[in-house]
């Protein structure tokens, strides 16, 4: 049986360790070597791909309860030629999450370079929305309302079966 998220986090972090099984903790010094790689947002995400093992992370189906949850949803709402294909990988402590906002982000293997960011997050607020550069801002209340889970896993295969579809679709930062 599948776990739900603890409705009482004190801060995002505490959902993203519940998410991902791991702390995204940033000393001033590792943040100062960071900023010198001036890496953008796509070459972060590519940087946070190449570390899932060192991360200790399962691109194949997540390591937590909570992320095979997420996981297992999106994969069902894929066509089933494609739902061997999905990966979700975290970026959590990384380039991509400090610089970016994106905590992870789904992808398919047989077009890696398409993919949908993602930011954990508590904040509800308009200027958040604004101006997230993920794709999706995901709550924890999401996998407590199972319409809500379901869409935002409807939402992300289709996108990424678009993609599949069409190779002129190409991934953008923002909300799409």
């Amino acid at each position: 049986m599948l776990k739900v998220p603890n409705p009482r986090y004190l801060n995002g972090h505490e959902f993203e360790k519940e998410f991902f099984g791991i702390e995204s903790n940033f000393s001033q010094a590792i943040l100062a070597d960071m900023r010198k790689l001036n890496l953008d947002v796509w070459e972060s995400v590519e940087g946070a791909r190449k570390s899932q093992v060192k991360q200790k992370w399962d691109p194949e189906r997540g390591s937590t309860d909570l992320s095979r949850l997420m996981f297992f949803h999106v994969r069902e709402c894929l066509s089933n030629r494609q739902k061997p294909d999905l990966r979700l990988y975290s970026s959590l402590g990384m380039i991509s999450d400090f610089f970016y906002g994106i905590d992870g982000f789904f992808s398919v293997s047989s077009n890696p370079d398409l993919v949908v960011t993602f930011d954990l997050t508590l904040d509800h607020s308009e200027s958040k929305r604004r101006c997230a550069q993920a794709n999706l801002l995901i709550y924890p209340e999401d996998f407590y309302d199972y319409p809500r889970l379901t869409a935002l896993s409807n939402w992300v295969a289709g996108y990424l079966e678009a993609g599949l579809a069409d190779r002129n679709i190409v991934s953008k930062v923002g909300p799409l």
